[in-house]
């Protein structure tokens, strides 16, 4: 199966069909600085790819372009992609993928991330991880049910956060993480992880299994975080 896309405007009501070129099933992708929305990863023939969508008046033509001249170092679906501050990207695991690498490519490629490797268990529970950039410049990087402080450029976890009770939180058990707003001088980050499923529910297959209905919240930034069930 290929996943398809369109391009809606909501003042008009319209959709135009978009053409895709390789398979971007379960792949992931963010806006850069300029509007742009990389697209990296899939299945089968997209799984190296990257794919730029860069968006134009309504009175044009704008599809998307898949880039020739650099791939991925390693295939990847069910990854994760962030916008760094220097306006790069970090692409973060994928389905047995442990690793993590940059767009535009770093010279070291894909770099051994061995913290997804820690936490797969036997449904994974580590696809599609939650990351988000912390007001200090560091990477608040969740999977499973547990979570590191970790400084891409040095390639080191700097904190272990505690384990979030109540089951596996990350696809295919999918719940959802959100960073709240920050306040004051913005040097707080608060991180909300909702939803999952309880151990076991994906391999059952068994849809009568109620999903998590709680959220935990920690401030990733403080010296001694401790989650808050909600």
């Amino acid at each position: 199966c290929y996943a398809h896309s369109a391009l809606f405007d909501p003042a008009t009501n319209k959709i135009r069909p978009l053409i895709i070129h390789t398979d971007t099933w379960c792949s992931s992708g963010q806006f850069l600085p300029d509007g742009t929305l990389l697209q990296t990863g899939g299945d089968l023939d997209g799984w190296k790819k990257i794919r730029k969508f860069l968006p134009c008046e309504t009175t044009q033509l704008c599809d998307w372009e898949e880039l020739n001249d650099v791939g991925l170092a390693d295939g990847r679906w069910y990854a994760t992609n962030q916008i760094l501050p220097d306006g790069s990207v970090i692409i973060v695991g994928g389905k047995v993928v442990n690793s993590v690498e940059f767009y535009p490519p770093r010279g070291n490629g894909a770099v051994s991330f061995p913290f997804l490797a820690d936490v797969e268990d036997r449904q994974g529970d580590n696809l599609y991880p939650y990351v988000h950039l912390l007001p200090n410049g560091h990477l608040f990087i969740f999977a499973n049910n547990r979570a590191v402080l970790y400084d891409y450029e040095k390639n080191l976890i700097l904190k272990n956060y505690p384990p979030l009770d109540r089951g596996p939180r990350n696809y295919p058990s999918a719940g959802s993480s959100v960073m709240l707003a920050l306040e004051g001088d913005f040097s707080t980050a608060v991180i909300v992880v909702c939803g999952g499923a309880q151990f076991g529910a994906y391999i059952k297959m068994d849809t009568t299994i109620p999903a998590h209905g709680s959220c935990g919240r920690i401030v990733a930034t403080s010296p001694d975080p401790v989650w808050e069930m909600e």
